[in-house]
């Protein structure tokens, strides 16, 4: 009996680093699977949580979305846009602050849990005069662990399935965009820094 004592605690380790199906999990270890998580997360941002709360200006206190599966995201921030109207100029302004905490929120094989603030600044202004019109916009967009202070949120669980491999990781994800260009660092839970 002593003999298979080896045996059975190599299973029960290798157990340990699968999930409950019974597929083995890996860790975020290079750029390339980072930029697959931070670009899961955009399309999200981009195609289902913005849409979602940018109705209409208003603030968010604990306001809940839920997902297909059961999975919730709690918001709390602010939203606001404005359009003024001149004889010979127009402006706009669209500004989204928000954190959104994630349980177990599941979107394109993406699954979150834990905090992560969103930012979205837009502003445009049209000037007409004798030679005609004249336009300037400007855009300003991250998703980053900053909560309303300025202080630091807890690091969020990602969850992706990506070129047949299953991976979870605890990061902090600081990405940054003006106007085109982004400027994405995550942290992995090893403390390894990858960034593009």
């Amino acid at each position: 009996m002593k003999h298979l004592l080896p045996g059975l605690i190599g299973l029960i380790l290798i157990s340990s680093c699968k999930k409950n199906s019974g597929e083995a999990v890996s860790p975020i270890n290079d750029a390339t699977t980072a930029r697959a998580i931070f670009n899961a997360i955009d399309v999200l941002w981009q195609r289902t949580l913005s849409p979602a709360l940018s109705k209409n200006s208003q603030t968010f206190t604990n306001t809940v979305l839920q997902d297909s599966s059961g999975g919730s995201a709690t918001v709390n921030g602010t939203f606001s846009t404005t359009t003024t109207s001149y004889p010979n100029s127009s402006s706009s302004t669209y500004n989204m602050s928000v954190i959104i905490n994630f349980d177990h929120y599941r979107s394109n094989g993406l699954e979150l849990n834990g905090p992560l603030r969103f930012y979205d600044a837009r502003s445009s202004r049209t000037d007409c005069g004798s030679s005609g019109c004249a336009s300037t916009s400007h855009n300003s967009t991250a998703y980053d662990d900053k909560d309303q202070a300025g202080g630091t949120l807890p690091a969020i669980t990602v969850s992706l399935k990506y070129n047949g491999r299953q991976y979870e990781d605890n990061i902090l994800l600081v990405a940054s965009k003006e106007y085109s260009s982004w400027s994405v660092k995550i942290i992995t839970a090893a403390q390894k820094t990858l960034s593009f």
